[in-house]
């Protein structure tokens, strides 16, 4: 078993190896562990050598969106007004003529990329305006032409193809179906239930005061790595159900204190955050976060719940992980539930442009050793 105390020393010593090639970064880290908690900001803020970013400041979370859609998804299936093998047939507008194989795809496949649709649209690149802004030109119009001209890269069911399509295609089947905007519904199902204000597609003024920069790898023209330079933030267009989140890693703490089941979180983060769950007393959101946590397929030897990869480890434990990457931003979320374990990692560094899956490694690796420490020795 690892000592509680080490925990500090083992986040300084992997953050201090990322850090180590990344001279603008800003990185958060924040830990769950059985009610004890742990949240610190590396590196620095836009324009300050000398201020590590804090829990409030907002990063873009990408693919940990993800989550949220899942979320959203059980929500509704357990509120009665979708079923997870629904096909999007039913839910498409009338217009929007698509394939027989496109028609059968159930919501379920979406969440889980098991639907045979390819990572993007075809004409999502012929859309594209900005390369460094790219999602916010690519309008319901483009997706429906897409989806009628359809090729699908498996049949519905039998693999599994990770796809920023099938999710961002399932957050819009979800507004078409309630009438309301993707951010609506998170706010509505989610983020109000577990009193997650900084979680949000929309920036508000005085949360744009609170964003960090995000940074993106430039290249000569041949293509020599010159440096890190800031690229803009990337605003959500039809697919946000994919990526279109930003959040804190005091929001997301939060998120993590909940999904491993705690009860009792009016405990506090830092001297700026504290956990409260006065309004949170929402059963159907709890049922929620354990209907995406559960197994609803397989790929070698991963399962797959709704927005969730999940792991089971040589040691035993379950882990349930997500990982995001924008132009600018790299984050990690993840959780060892039956340990009451959770790790978030935030970066306004955009790793996955070069395919640097640093990032999730750091994560996975705090989630191990955080589940190893022994809870005897708390006080």
């Amino acid at each position: 078993m690892n000592d509680p105390a080490s925990l500090n020393c083992k986040i300084e010593q992997l953050v201090e190896d990322y850090l180590a090639s990344r001279s603008k970064v800003g990185v958060m880290v924040a830990v769950w562990q059985a009610e004890q908690t742990y949240i610190q900001g590396f590196g620095q803020t836009s324009g300050s050598a000398s201020v590590p970013p804090s829990a409030s400041m907002l990063f873009e979370i990408g693919s940990v969106t993800k989550v949220f859609t899942g979320i959203l998804l059980s929500r509704l299936e357990l509120d009665g007004i979708v079923k997870l093998d629904d096909s999007i047939a039913s839910y498409l507008p009338s217009s929007t003529i698509v394939p027989e194989p496109v028609q059968a795809i159930t919501l379920r496949q979406l969440a889980t990329h098991t639907a045979g649709l390819p990572r993007l649209p075809a004409n999502f690149f012929e859309v594209t305006e900005d390369p460094y802004n790219p999602y916010v030109s690519y309008k319901a119009l483009h997706l429906y032409a897409a989806l009628e001209q359809m090729q699908l890269v498996h049949p519905p069911g039998q693999y599994y193809e990770y796809s920023n399509l099938g999710m961002g295609l399932l957050g819009h089947v979800l507004e078409l179906k309630t009438e309301k905007s993707y951010e609506a519904l998170v706010k509505q199902l989610v983020c109000q239930p577990l009193n997650l204000t900084d979680t949000v597609v929309t920036v508000s003024p005085q949360q744009q005061l609170r964003q960090m920069a995000g940074y993106r790898p430039e290249y000569s023209q041949d293509g020599a790595f010159i440096d890190w330079v800031p690229t803009p933030h990337w605003q959500a267009g039809v697919l946000v159900g994919c990526h279109g989140l930003q959040s804190t890693a005091g929001d997301l703490l939060k998120f993590v204190a909940a999904a491993v089941g705690n009860t009792d979180m009016n405990i506090a983060i830092d001297t700026n955050i504290a956990i409260d769950t006065t309004d949170t007393a929402d059963t159907t959101v709890a049922k929620a976060i354990d209907r995406v946590c559960q197994k609803h397929t397989s790929y070698w030897l991963d399962d797959v719940g709704l927005g969730w990869n999940i792991q089971q480890t040589c040691e035993g434990w379950i882990f349930h992980w997500q990982n995001g990457g924008t132009g600018g931003f790299v984050s990690f979320l993840g959780l060892n539930r039956a340990n009451q374990v959770g790790v978030v990692l935030l970066s306004n560094y955009g790793d996955a442009m070069v395919d640097d899956r640093s990032l999730t490694t750091m994560g996975l690796t705090l989630l191990r050793y955080a589940s190893r420490l022994d809870l005897t020795s708390l006080p």
